[in-house]
């Protein structure tokens, strides 16, 4: 039980450490945006638009990375 428990324990560090951020399917180099939508999420699957090459669709990648890598894409997209 002891191993399982010590398993676990690294399984949540590790999440902590490190986030999600979502990637144009058609460029890979961007990170898409939601397209608001009123029906969006209810009747239809959320689109998601790419700023760099124009992918407008329901389909993104999802990647994991550092929490520290996140912040700085952010800051890349945001122009800071």
């Amino acid at each position: 039980m002891g191993i399982l428990k010590r398993l676990l324990g690294r399984k949540e560090k590790s999440k902590e450490k490190t986030s999600k951020i979502a990637i144009c399917p058609a460029c890979e180099k961007s990170i898409v945006e939601t397209v608001p939508s009123s029906i969006s999420g209810w009747l239809v699957p959320p689109q998601y638009y790419c700023p760099k090459c124009g992918y407008i669709g329901p389909i993104y990648l999802e990647i994991e990375v550092e929490k520290e890598v996140k912040e700085e894409v952010k800051e890349e997209k945001n122009g800071g």
